[in-house]
């Protein structure tokens, strides 16, 4: 993965993927670059950030092919991205400020299958995104929150044709695809002592792909809410019991898995069940060496589906479960 984030990194690994036909062999040589600059314009009050960097990608593809000749032999792809990021900062008084950010970001296709009708393999994902918010850090810092909206845009998203490539003898992909997500987010944060500990999170927004569709399991809101109790003095000190609990909302499902469904039949997407799934933990500093501790995780012991394989498959939550562990630090 490339973006703006990655600093002055070189490797060169070599990698196989295969399928029971074709396999390719191919090896990796990725450069990036990267320079950032912060600039006060007016002190205490207004900051400036931008950062640039050069993103490159070589892959020498090898394709070794049983039965087929595959057209171009020998390839070496080559991708290429300058990539930039652009962050404001606004401190409207000591407590409060307000920013803002612009940025690029470069990934390679995430499986070596991802290729043309030819067997090539396809461009690039390139993605933009923007987010604009407000963090405070109130009553000495007590309390803390983030609140911001965002934008983001990834192209050249591999979509599956119909059909066999007989070049290959696969299914191929073309790079047409548009991924845009959209939303808000928001983090609170507080600490009425400083033993205690609460923290809140919550996400609402849509992913969408170039028809205007849900992307397949996607989810539209995510809310979450964690305490922690760290007894300093008297008989239970070394003793932290915590917990918390989250819910995720619209999960949505809609690939068919290759299911043939009759005709003038159009099945539904399926949407699963939006579960608070709580978990606590209780755990007990002996000395400076030995730190013991109980984890409990589905507390409710609530069956609810966590994701999906096909339209009649889903993947089951685990049951209540106790997980203990000690550890030991020289």
């Amino acid at each position: 993965f490339f973006s703006n984030r990655d600093f002055f990194m070189c490797s060169a690994p070599f990698l196989v993927a295969h399928d029971p036909v074709i396999k390719w062999y191919f090896s990796n040589y990725y450069i990036p670059y990267y320079v950032q600059h912060q600039a006060t314009l007016i002190p205490d009050r207004l900051i400036l950030v931008g950062g640039l960097s050069k993103a490159t990608l070589q892959i020498n593809d090898v394709p070794a092919v049983t039965g087929r000749t595959l057209a171009g032999g020998t390839r070496i792809v080559n991708f290429d991205e300058t990539l930039h990021r652009v962050g404001v900062v606004l401190n409207a008084t000591k407590d409060i400020a307000f920013f803002g950010l612009d940025s690029t970001t470069f990934a390679p296709q995430g499986n070596s299958n991802t290729r043309d009708f030819n067997g090539v393999l396809l461009p690039a994902q390139v993605g933009k995104g923007r987010e604009f918010g407000v963090k405070t850090a109130l009553f000495g810092g007590k309390l803390s929150a983030t609140i911001a909206s965002f934008d983001i845009e990834l192209s050249n998203v591999a979509v599956l044709q119909g059909g066999i490539s007989p070049v290959t003898g696969i299914a191929y992909f073309i790079a047409s695809g548009l991924q845009k997500q959209k939303g808000w987010d928001a983090t609170l944060s507080y600490s009425p002592i400083p033993e205690w500990q609460i923290l809140a999170t919550a996400f609402k927004g849509t992913t969408k792909d170039q028809t205007g569709a849900t992307v397949n399991n996607t989810y539209s809101s995510l809310n979450s809410f964690f305490t922690r109790y760290d007894f300093g003095a008297g008989s239970l000190k070394g003793v932290a019991i915590g917990g918390g609990a989250s819910k995720t909302g619209g999960n949505i499902f809609t690939s068919l898995g290759g299911y043939t469904f009759p005709t003038g039949v159009t099945p539904a997407p399926i949407t699963f069940e939006s579960v608070w799934n709580a978990s606590m933990f209780v755990s007990y500093k002996y000395d400076k060496h030995w730190t013991f501790r109980l984890n409990v995780e589905n507390v409710l012991d609530k069956a609810f589906a966590l994701g999906a394989q096909t339209p009649l498959f889903v993947d089951p939550s685990p049951p209540r479960t106790f997980q203990f562990s000690t550890s030991y630090k020289f």
